[in-house]
């Protein structure tokens, strides 16, 4: 099965992104050249970026988006804006972010440590935090489980509608949120999962992707599996390639 704007064994121009609108149409694509000119009216230098989204640091839930910029080598700045341009919030890290994703309410942050952060609500597990930790909108929460399961670190990220993956350095998967279709990977039953899991693949992974409810897993030989459902329209993720 061919993926959209997956050709020849690359990937071919894909330069779109979902950001929230006040239209109820989850699905309607903002390009690259609009998302330029929000992030310019920012005013937030988006040469100091350090997160890969079309070049900017651009991420977006549903009810609002995030604009990450740079602050000295070793600090990050993300405002958090709504869906009428307002500014929500500012949040002050003590790290560098070098990737941003987000899903329908949730947003998963990679440091440069190959430390993971989770923010927003995670009613089926997408925040990682385990099963009383539901919600958390104070700021970013490193996702403490994944130093003990992956102390090497993390180098990828991936996002869905309601689900989170992440890729360690060492090329295994964890996943967690919901499960619908079989969409976190083979061995895992439950409907909702709280806490990273690991996903039981029989190779070794070289990159990850996302749609809103299915992940793309591609592995160092050059195959790829597909789990959940992919036809659902309206690509969110295509982490670190757009």
């Amino acid at each position: 099965m061919m993926l959209e704007g997956y050709k020849d064994g690359k990937w071919d121009q894909i330069i779109s992104r979902m950001l929230p609108l006040k239209e109820p149409d989850i699905n309607k694509l903002l390009y690259s050249e609009e998302l330029d000119e929000l992030v310019e009216k920012r005013c937030l230098n988006p040469l100091n970026s350090m997160a890969i989204v079309n070049g900017k640091g651009v991420a977006a839930t549903l009810n609002s988006f995030f604009i990450v910029s740079s602050e000295g080598k070793s600090l990050t700045i993300i405002r958090e804006f709504s869906t009428c341009n307002e500014l929500i919030k500012t949040y002050h890290l003590p790290f560098k972010v070098i990737d941003i994703a987000a899903g329908f309410r949730h947003v998963l942050l990679l440091d440069n440590n190959g430390k993971v952060y989770s923010h927003g609500v995670g009613m089926h597990g997408e925040l990682g935090q385990g099963p009383h930790c539901k919600k958390y909108e104070n700021g970013f929460l490193e996702i403490q489980m994944l130093q003990e399961q992956a102390p090497s670190g993390i180098q990828a990220i991936a996002v869905g509608a309601l689900h989170s993956c992440v890729l360690t350095k060492t090329g295994d998967l964890y996943s967690f949120g919901m499960n619908e279709k079989g969409l976190l990977g083979p061995g895992i039953d439950d409907s909702s999962v709280f806490d990273p899991y690991p996903v039981d693949l029989p190779k070794s992974v070289k990159s990850i992707r996302t749609s809103l409810f299915a992940n793309y897993v591609f592995y160092d030989d050059g195959s790829h599996d597909i789990f959940g459902d992919s036809s659902v329209p309206g690509i969110t993720e295509l982490n670190g390639m757009c």
